[in-house]
């Protein structure tokens, strides 16, 4: 299973895959890849008000691309990959800080399980949305 297929089967990512198909990232997160996601799960965004949800959906889809393509990588980097490393640029053109001095941290959020395994790369489940 891919990436999109991998989280929609898990079932604790709703509002994220709600927000990859607002972005218009399905495809680019079902192609071929490699890729890294740090996905935040639906207990991660329950924070975000509902009203900043629906902006986020229904908001100019460049903002919701450039959020998705802030979680995203070009290429598998599992977790002892990541921990080598102090960032690491993502396809949005930011840069990620790493921090794996207390379990693994990216861009100041938990990494909470790691290296799921998908067809198209690895997935890490983030306790918060990153943004740039």
């Amino acid at each position: 299973m891919n990436i999109i297929e991998t989280a929609i089967a898990d079932g604790n990512f709703n509002t994220l895959i709600k927000l990859v198909k607002a972005s218009g990232l399905e495809k680019t997160l079902s192609a071929e890849g490699p890729f890294t996601l740090f996905a935040p799960n639906d207990a991660a965004l329950e924070d975000i008000s509902s009203e900043k949800m629906i902006a986020l959906i229904t908001g100019p889809q460049k903002k919701i691309e450039e959020i998705i393509l802030y979680h995203l990588l070009e290429g598998k980097y599992m977790a002892s990959d990541l921990a080598k490393i102090k960032s690491i640029k993502t396809l949005a053109g930011y840069s990620l800080d790493i921090d794996a001095s207390s379990g693994l941290k990216v861009d100041g959020v938990i990494v909470i399980d790691k290296d799921i395994i998908c067809d198209n790369g690895v997935c890490h489940i983030v306790n918060g949305l990153m943004a740039p």
